[in-house]
């Protein structure tokens, strides 16, 4: 037999009421019978009342008592079991690639380019409805963060820890992310795919373009967003997380790191997808989301879920019916119900 849970476990302590409530009584009838004594005798009094009954009064109080605590039982809501649930949706897959190399770090978007992206990214993952997303990193090479989900909260959060800390070489390596992505894709039963690559585009390693065109072949649709500007920043270097100047050349000058919009085109275009620059965020947004929804999408319901089995109306109905029986029964002696107890 499996075990019972509850939902609000908490409202469970308010059953610590109920011998709380059973004191007082009992104190109440002692008080009641002393206050009786004082009075006169005690047999003289009870037969100047045959109608009290003692055990119509015991009755009530045990009705009350156990309506009382079937009532809070059910407002904790018992859940025994696992139900499984059929869910459907309807979607494509979507599969986001975030460059985490440290030309990212430069700051000619505020605060820099790499936040820049990840605030895009979050408000996509906002705005995706019933579509599964994945995330990967690269930078000199490409890493899988999070297999295709449909927990969208999960993304999130596996988005903040995208950081140049996290990969062990630099560089661009875009054929990796959209190796990965392809392989990534091969349990998808979606029929439209979707890769968004967000990178500066710089020291590229080659390969990429014929990765693009080959994904597109077996049908993935690539969208680059392009993260930086034309004319370029310093790359800020870190050491213990502190600014400690900018990335140098070895004749020690500042080295300035450059958006490679015309890489980005490329690679989108070879991938039947499109190109966008992330000057104006909000924008892009709108138009990628707009590209989005005109892929075809699958609708699928093998998807399922596990939940418990709610149960609260088995102990609602026992405490109103107790509380019903109590209200039904009259203060006085009835002599079926004293006979049925073997009171006289």
């Amino acid at each position: 037999m499996e075990a019972i849970q509850f939902e609000h476990p908490q409202l469970l302590w308010l059953l610590g009421a109920i011998p709380l409530l059973v004191a007082i009584a009992v104190w109440n009838r002692f008080a009641r019978q002393r206050a009786l004594k004082k009075w006169g005798d005690p047999e003289l009094a009870k037969a100047m009342m045959p109608e009290f009954s003692l055990a119509k009064r015991n009755l009530k109080l045990t009705l009350v008592l156990f309506g009382l605590a079937f009532l809070v039982i059910a407002a904790a809501n018992p859940l025994v079991g696992k139900k499984q649930r059929e869910a459907k949706r309807e979607g494509i897959d979507i599969i986001v690639a975030l460059d985490v190399s440290k030309s990212m770090l430069a700051e000619d978007l505020a605060p820099n380019r790499l936040e820049r992206a990840r605030q895009f990214v979050s408000r996509l993952i906002d705005r995706l409805q019933n579509d599964r997303i994945g995330l990967i990193m690269f930078a000199g090479n490409a890493y899988l963060q999070m297999p295709m989900t449909v927990d969208h909260n999960a993304a999130q959060v596996f988005l903040r820890t995208l950081s140049p800390d996290n990969v062990p070489t630099q560089g661009t390596a875009l054929a990796a992310a959209i190796d990965l992505s392809v392989a990534a894709f091969e349990r998808s039963k979606t029929k439209s795919k979707a890769l968004i690559i967000l990178s500066d585009g710089e020291d590229h390693e080659e390969g990429a373009l014929e990765k693009a065109q080959a994904a597109a072949e077996e049908g993935l649709t690539l969208f680059t967003i392009g993260v930086g500007s034309s004319r370029g920043a310093p790359v800020p270097e870190y050491v213990n997380g502190a600014k400690r100047g900018f990335k140098t050349d070895q004749q020690g000058n500042i080295i300035l790191s450059k958006l490679n919009e015309t890489m980005l085109n490329k690679l989108a275009v070879a991938g039947n997808g499109y190109y966008f620059n992330l000057s104006g965020s909000t924008e892009q947004l709108n138009q990628l989301m707009n590209e989005l929804g005109q892929l075809e999408k699958t609708a699928i319901d093998q998807v399922s879920t596990d939940d418990f089995v709610s149960y609260y109306q088995i102990p609602l109905a026992l405490g109103l019916l107790l509380l019903l029986l109590d209200s039904l029964l009259g203060r006085h002696r009835n002599r079926f119900i004293a006979k049925m107890l073997g009171t006289s």
